[in-house]
């Protein structure tokens, strides 16, 4: 029988070194919450922007083709 590794990472990892680090900055500077929690907020967003690009790519792209087939069907 196979022995089973089992291995854990353990720490804060970067983006919990970048909410510290912004918040540090927070009490020095006077920065807005939002910044602070970019590290949170930040990826989704991008992601969010990412899918609505995407979807708005798509949807033009086949709105243009049923329009190109239409006007070929028109002058057959």
């Amino acid at each position: 029988m196979k022995d089973k590794i089992i291995s854990q990472i353990a720490g804060i990892g970067l983006c919990g070194l970048l909410i510290i680090g912004l918040f540090i900055v927070k009490v020095g500077f006077d920065i807005s919450w939002w910044w602070v929690f970019a590290p949170i907020w930040l990826p989704f967003a991008a992601v969010a922007a990412l899918v609505i690009i995407i979807t708005i790519t798509v949807a033009v792209f086949i709105g243009l083709t049923i329009i190109v087939i239409s006007i070929l069907e028109y002058f057959e």
